[in-house]
């Protein structure tokens, strides 16, 4: 079995390493959204590129066939067959407005309703609902919270993440995917979408190439190879299926293990370094995805200072102030600007990415921010003990800083809003 795993692992990374040399060679490496570092931005990027590509009045000036072909997608998720589809589409395309983070009320998760959706397809006869996660994780009751809100037996929510995987359970509580909600990916459904598209643009060179642009960061996020290789890949696959159901089943195990022994040792080095700042009297604990520093007890505290996330899929690892309750008056207290931050939420009102060293050679496709989803850069971690030490040391330098500069306004907060 040995010797079968390492041959399908050599095959594979030999596909591998020609895919990222025919991109060089095409052209396709240079894509203005990684260069301008925006590519992992849910709204700003990915929401943005949606809207404005789904709005029939949009700069694309194709009228309504962009969305046209996305609803022929929706609706086929929804379980309409060919006829179906053909009739409904005129009713959807009738008045239809697209908007980008729309208000559905004051968030109340006691009540499980409110919040922002982040696309909404919008017309007198049905409404359809996006939420898109591409890196972050669920707020509480999020997906409960749209559902509960959108009661009208038409209207349909979608959930679009990277690979159409389910929304968390604390986000959908007991509802269940493919019946209160749907599912849509990037890999599959996004990428087919602007394939289909591409196909209208012939006399808008302008238009298709930024749908172009798009398209290859949507292959980039999703690690899709090219087709020939793809295609190569897959019979490599099929020739040696044992071995690949091993390395399968190793997958996500062997990925968990790297990130969770990073956390431990950014924890332990953190202790340590906060005990040589004088700032000993904070405790440090670390928790699923998070590590949290905070002063007293932690689950009483409105707002404590945290650095995640450590798992994969959730993007590039951040740090700042948790607002526990996630609360939008203590939110704004903390930050009066937080929601036009591209960084901030409501339950990070004040968030920073962590910056990669910029002397150390990182085998990174993002070579700016510590993403623990870069596969290359979780390998380096693993197989360099040095890099992997400065990369911990470098990590732990900026929660210091921050939290040396922030630490007086936190206890001031705490002791104002614990009364």
């Amino acid at each position: 079995m040995t010797k079968e795993v390492e041959s399908l692992l050599a095959k594979t990374q030999d596909l591998v390493q020609r895919d990222r040399e025919a991109k060089k060679d095409s052209g396709e490496d240079f894509n203005i959204f990684s260069i301008t570092k925006i590519e992992r931005y849910e709204n700003n990027t990915h929401s943005a590129m949606l809207a404005e590509l789904l709005n029939p009045k949009g700069s694309h000036h194709q009228g309504e066939v962009f969305l046209k072909a996305f609803l022929k997608i929706l609706l086929a998720k929804v379980g309409f067959d060919e006829i179906e589809v053909e009739a409904e589409l005129p009713k959807l395309l009738s008045n239809v407005r697209i908007h980008k983070e729309l208000n559905l009320g004051l968030r109340d998760d006691e009540q499980e309703t409110g919040g922002r959706v982040d696309l909404v397809i919008d017309t007198p006869h049905r409404r359809i609902f996006i939420e898109n996660k591409v890196d972050s994780s669920d707020q509480d009751k999020q997906i409960l919270r749209y559902v509960n809100a959108v009661r009208n037996k038409k209207d349909v929510v979608f959930y679009l993440t990277k690979e159409g995987t389910p929304a968390s359970s604390s986000s959908q509580g007991d509802l269940i995917a493919g019946k209160d909600y749907h599912l849509l990916s990037y890999s599959k459904d996004i990428l087919k979408w602007l394939t289909d598209i591409l196909e209208h643009c012939d006399n808008n060179p302008y238009v298709a190439q930024g749908i172009k642009q798009y398209l290859n960061l949507v292959k980039k996020i999703t690690n899709r190879l090219e087709p020939r290789y793809m295609i190569e890949l897959k019979n490599t696959i099929k020739e040696n299926l044992v071995a690949a159901e091993a390395v399968n089943s190793a997958y996500n195990e062997a990925v968990k293990e790297i990130q969770i022994s990073f956390k431990k040792a950014v924890k332990e080095s953190l202790v340590e370094a906060l005990t040589q700042s004088q700032l000993n009297n904070l405790h440090v604990e670390e928790k699923g995805k998070e590590i949290a520093i905070y002063l007293g007890n932690k689950n009483s505290v409105p707002f404590y200072f945290g650095m995640e996330s450590f798992y994969a899929e959730d993007g590039p690892v951040y740090y700042g102030i948790v607002n526990r309750a996630e609360n939008q008056e203590r939110a704004t207290a903390l930050n009066p600007k937080y929601s036009k931050d591209i960084n901030c939420t409501l339950l990070y009102p004040i968030c920073e990415l962590v910056l990669l060293p910029e002397n150390l050679n990182v085998e990174a496709e993002e070579n700016m921010y510590l993403d623990l989803d870069d596969k290359g850069l979780l390998t380096q971690l693993y197989t360099d003990h040095n890099f992997r030490e400065q990369i911990i040391e470098n990590t732990v330098k900026q929660l210091v800083v921050f939290i040396s500069a922030n630490n007086e306004k936190l206890e001031q907060l705490n002791q104002e809003y614990a009364k």
